[in-house]
């Protein structure tokens, strides 16, 4: 593994990958919540995700439930599931 390479679980992922990989989620977000996706809204998120300290999925969990008020377990499950068609 190389240092452009990151491991999540289980799976590496190229930085190009990762980054594929966290645009399709933010979009996948916003049609979760209903929002119509624009260019702000993506940027927003992008942001969002990409500056949080934990996983992906912990970022995307918190996202749901800090910006929209989700149930943890029901945000939880949503990115689970969300990310394991993704993946």
């Amino acid at each position: 593994m190389n240092s452009h390479d990151e491991q999540e679980d289980g799976i590496v992922l190229t930085r190009g990958a990762k980054t594929a990989l966290t645009k399709k989620l933010a979009k996948k977000l916003l049609e979760a919540v209903g929002k119509r996706i624009t260019n702000k809204d993506l940027k927003d998120v992008l942001i969002f995700l990409t500056s949080w300290d934990d996983d992906l999925q912990a970022a995307a969990t918190n996202w749901l439930v800090t910006k929209y008020h989700w149930n943890k377990d029901v945000a939880y499950w949503t990115v689970k599931s969300i990310l394991f068609v993704l993946l």
